[in-house]
């Protein structure tokens, strides 16, 4: 055998050595190919560092939408479970995740309650829930063709195309809707149809060339928390969140950057949460407050003996973020959950709750009426922990 490697030595070397060179070259690219795979995968991927989302708007991500495995069933699909509170010292972040396109619109058991609500919402607060600026429109039907495509695609059981007049049967709200945006020569009009068929609230942000910043232009915001939907259109993004604590010193900067570079398809999810005391969605003047409280000011706290904590919530908002590619605007999507405390007491997170809410700043607690429900949901949630306190 080694007589062999002696025979035409430099012919052998050569094709040896060319030999060697491909092999690593295609085992490399091989795992070049296999990694951007792989970060593709399905679920959400964590990343907080905001400098992990690189890349420009003038590149676009294909999103692969595919259908729900046939055996389905909206009214057995359970809503996620999401709870982004956590025990320890308080940290704002952007606390943002990668998402799988699939997950983007979400049908679950809440389905055909949820977008009744915002229905009848809409209806009877249209002024300050159906956000509409000239400006928005192709971006507004950019956004309506793709959440209808995405529901046919995804949904194939419950958005039916019926090619002979161009309509979507929704077969769970047995009612249809145009497949495109160009049925509707009113872009408000629009905004409400679209709004019937799907759990999220949605909004779109457009860059204002002159200053550079993102402006809230149009979209369908029927759950809000404490805060009027209309009084936010037309405002940027810094303004929008000019009330919440700590974002101009941690946030907003980062926030910017983010949008800047943000490609066309990326789909980011993010989340936050508070406590409410009632029942409501549409909540413009509850949840929230944005005047300094005096902490030693009891008057207005709620009695733990007057509050039934299967009606005391924690509300979590899943927000997801992604760019359009053709008008470039910034689409964020809102669903909003409703889980009762004592929910979050059977699945033995109230230590961990009752932990965060005490670690909140004075500021946060304030800006999320802790002052109205803290010492009453402290209680209850501290229930089990502290066997001093009377059970009854």
């Amino acid at each position: 055998m080694e007589g062999q490697w002696y025979f035409r030595l430099d012919v052998q070397l050569l094709l040896v050595c060319l030999g060697t060179v491909g092999a690593v070259v295609w085992l490399f690219g091989s795992r070049l190919v296999g990694s951007r795979v792989k970060s593709g995968a399905k679920g959400a991927k964590s990343s907080r560092d905001p400098k992990d989302f690189k890349g420009g708007s003038n590149e676009e991500i294909e999103w692969k939408v595919e259908p729900v495995d046939p055996s389905f069933e909206w009214k057995n699909e359970q809503p996620r479970v999401y709870r982004p509170f956590k025990a320890g010292k308080y940290n704002i972040t952007m606390g943002i995740q990668r998402l799988d396109p699939n997950d983007w619109l979400l049908i679950e058991e809440t389905y055909h309650k949820a977008t009744e609500e915002r229905k009848r919402v809409l209806n009877a607060y249209d002024d300050d829930t159906v956000l509409h600026h000239p400006s928005a429109d192709d971006a507004l039907r950019e956004l309506y063709d793709k959440m209808v495509d995405f529901g046919i695609k995804r949904y194939p059981q419950y958005f039916h195309l019926k090619q002979q007049d161009g309509m979507v049967y929704n077969s769970i709200k047995d009612s249809s809707i145009p497949l495109r945006s160009d049925a509707f020569s009113d872009t408000k009009q629009m905004i409400r149809e679209l709004s019937g068929h799907f759990e999220e609230d949605y909004m779109v942000l457009l860059k204002d060339e002159d200053d550079g910043q993102y402006y809230l232009r149009g979209g369908s915001w029927g759950f809000p928390s404490g805060f009027h939907p209309s009084a936010k259109l037309n405002r940027p993004l810094k303004d929008i969140h000019g009330p919440v604590p700590f974002y101009k010193e941690k946030l907003q900067m980062s926030m910017d950057r983010y949008f800047s570079r943000m490609k066309s398809g990326q789909l980011i999810l993010r989340l936050n949460w508070t406590i409410q005391a009632h029942t409501a969605l549409y909540a413009p003047s509850e949840n929230h407050v944005h005047t300094p409280v005096d902490p030693t000011n009891k008057s207005q706290s709620l009695r733990y003996e007057d509050l039934d904590f299967d009606k005391v919530y924690l509300r979590c908002e899943r927000q997801t973020l992604t760019r359009l590619p053709k008008s470039q605007a910034i689409v964020f999507t809102i669903r909003t959950y409703l889980t009762p405390l004592s929910q979050i007491r059977r699945e033995g997170r109230a230590q961990t709750l009752a932990e965060a809410v005490r670690n909140l700043p004075d500021i946060v607690r304030n800006y999320k009426s802790g002052s109205s429900w803290g010492d009453a949901v402290l209680r209850y949630l501290e229930l089990d922990l502290d066997p001093n306190i009377n059970h009854s």
